[in-house]
């Protein structure tokens, strides 16, 4: 199988708003990691793939939000055990597919930045 993954991903919760376009208010969660290209997170309802989200990542380190558009590529069930319990949730990844090449830029360069200071654990290639 070939890898697809373009952008060196940090697997770190990053406050993340989105809204669909049917949407009045944007929703919002915490990313469980990011890249370049895209994001995973836990949206507070499902959302099937192709449905269209307006993002906005608020990374520590920038001073200011990164906005920019993404596509939901996958949704999947899964388990989350919090306080003793176990509940369903949904996890969904999302590509990037509008964003101002600067922004695009400060976010990789941030990610580069988290990924030196750690041990290298939190990283995969996408």
């Amino acid at each position: 199988m070939q890898e697809r993954r373009q952008f060196v991903r940090l697997s770190d919760r990053v406050p993340l708003a989105y809204r669909a376009p049917t949407e009045p208010q944007p929703s919002h969660s915490m990313t469980s990691d990011l890249s370049g290209g895209g994001v995973r997170f836990r949206p507070t309802q499902p959302l099937p793939p192709g449905t269209r989200l307006q993002m906005e990542l608020r990374v520590p380190g920038l001073d200011r939000p990164i906005p920019f558009m993404a596509e939901v590529t996958w949704s999947q069930q899964s388990a989350v055990i919090a306080s003793a319990q176990r509940e369903e949730s949904v996890e969904i990844g999302a590509r990037i597919i509008e964003i101002a090449p600067a922004d695009q830029e400060a976010l990789v360069r941030r990610i580069q930045r988290c990924l030196q200071g750690s041990s290298g654990s939190r990283a995969a290639q996408q």
